[in-house]
């Protein structure tokens, strides 16, 4: 005989739960055979890769809240990735309807505002060219390295070679750069967001930032990838370059230090969407939209 806490069994002289002893699975002297665990009183076929045993179940340490990078650590915020508890942070789309091909300090805020939204004094950001022109490439980063500079700030770029490369490149980033796929097809935008849903929902549902410029080019726009990846719905787009632009909400983030009327340059376009807050528009549509992804 023994005396045992609760949650516990006498098994001969030795005190046992019942619940995941291999030795005494659901009652005494009950062995699981080779091969089996006890879970929850049961023999069953051991935990799969990538899941071990905690308390009687299978669970994934890497994803599993309540048992993130180890058996019984909990996560207060119910957020596990990689198996690192992870804070409730919000997650951003935005689509800049610049180019960048050409710009003005102030159009040139708006890409570079995006792309710091990420708390630290250094952002890393995983940047797609795929079917961009030189033009459109130099003038974003022009655009972010003028706001890094007045800000005091630091960004890292890395270039993923092909699309393939993105999802675990991913990882690691802060923020997604989509330069304006001036070139590209529409069937070959619309696979590029088909591609990428998976991979962009978990990177914008753990707090990441997903940045998409739009103008030029004969296809129905860079949007399509965003519509596609159900991260921002829209249905078209249509050329104003050249037109003045209102800041509609200054207050926002994206906003920052931009003029509240400005002329937007060469491939500038507005959307046909309700999607996200409009941050900058044309009389006729949205041209700055920002969403914000909470957990």
């Amino acid at each position: 005989t023994c005396s045992c806490d609760v949650g516990e069994t006498c098994c001969g002289t030795t005190c046992t739960n019942t619940e995941v002893d291999p030795f005494n699975c659901g009652g005494c002297g009950v062995v699981c055979a080779g091969g089996l665990v006890c879970s929850l009183g049961a023999c069953q076929p051991a935990c799969v890769e990538p899941t071990t045993l905690c308390g009687g179940l299978c669970v994934n340490a890497d994803t599993d809240p309540d048992n993130c990078g180890g058996c019984g650590i909990g996560c207060a915020s119910g957020l596990c990735a990689t198996g690192v508890c992870t804070a409730a942070t919000p997650g951003h789309v935005v689509l800049i309807g610049h180019s960048y091909r050409t710009s003005r300090s102030g159009m040139s805020r708006l890409a570079g505002n995006a792309v710091f939204i990420p708390a630290g004094a250094t952002v890393d950001v995983l940047a797609y060219e795929g079917d961009a022109t030189t033009a459109v490439v130099r003038g974003t980063d022009a655009a972010i390295d003028q706001v890094a500079m007045e800000r005091g700030r630091m960004w890292t770029k890395t270039a993923a070679a092909m699309a393939a490369d993105i999802p675990a490149l991913l990882g690691t980033a802060d923020v997604f750069l989509l330069y304006s796929q001036t070139r590209a097809t529409d069937l070959e935008l619309q696979t590029l967001g088909t591609d990428l849903q998976t991979a962009l929902d978990t990177f914008v549902s753990r707090g990441g930032v997903v940045v998409v410029t739009d103008g030029g080019g004969t296809h129905a726009g860079t949007w399509q990838v965003l519509d596609e990846a159900l991260l921002l719905a829209a249905s078209g787009r249509t050329d104003v370059s050249l037109a003045t632009l209102s800041v509609v909400a200054p207050a926002d983030t994206i906003a920052n230090l931009v003029p509240l009327a400005y002329r937007g340059e060469s491939d500038t376009v507005r959307f046909t969407t309700t999607a996200g807050t409009v941050v900058v528009e044309h009389a006729m549509g949205p041209v700055v939209i920002h969403r914000i992804v909470t957990p």
